[in-house]
């Protein structure tokens, strides 16, 4: 791991002074060089935050993608997602319903073979939730793309909005950036990526 003393030890305003500035650099990436992948027909899985807690309710997840893990509030729009790995992350309903078909059927972890379970639980009592008890099946929707570029070296991604929580990105990974929404920007695991998306051509 390289030490850059300048960039390690910033501030919270200097940080994101810095990835506004990279942001700019990478929508103007994006409209010349990324090429643009749309997710395969696999299925994923979703839970409506509300459904576990009430509203106003924190919610700690831990990912394949973020070593810090995420917190969540609960909320009616808040949902969160379970990829084909086991990977997980929120997303908000507006976006959901641009990307995903609903589903009621249930999800099966051990028939999925997810690699990662999933880990759940609330703030502050630390209280472990059964994501997969609440779950159901999705699939993505004709049209649903990203733009992505594989990652030469390993990269830090802070997500836009409050919070310290940021995505690691390691060589071969990928990271994208849904088109409908050019500050939403993540990382995608390598192995992941080949399984769930291709290039459109």
């Amino acid at each position: 791991m390289i030490w850059n003393e300048t960039k390690e030890c910033m501030s919270r305003d200097e940080m994101t002074n810095l990835q506004s500035a990279r942001l700019r650099k990478l929508v103007d990436r994006v409209y010349h060089s990324v090429e643009y992948y749309r997710k395969k027909r696999v299925a994923w899985a979703y839970v409506k935050t509300i459904d576990m807690v009430p509203a106003g309710k924190k919610l700690w997840l831990r990912s394949l993608e973020n070593e810090s893990g995420l917190e969540v509030t609960a909320a009616p729009d808040t949902y969160i997602m379970i990829g084909c790995k086991g990977e997980v992350y929120d997303i908000r309903q507006k976006k959901f319903d641009a990307s995903y078909e609903m589903t009621q059927e249930p999800l099966d972890m051990f028939e999925q073979m997810m690699d990662f379970w999933p880990e759940l639980q609330t703030l502050p009592e630390q209280e472990f939730l059964s994501i997969d008890e609440y779950a159901h099946l999705c699939y993505p929707k004709k049209g649903a793309g990203i733009y992505a570029c594989r990652l030469e070296k390993r990269t830090k991604i802070f997500p836009a909005g409050e919070g310290h929580e940021y995505f690691l990105g390691r060589p071969g990974d990928y990271m994208a950036v849904r088109s409908d929404d050019l500050t939403d920007i993540y990382v995608i695991r390598g192995d992941i990526f080949e399984q769930t998306y291709e290039l459109q051509e």
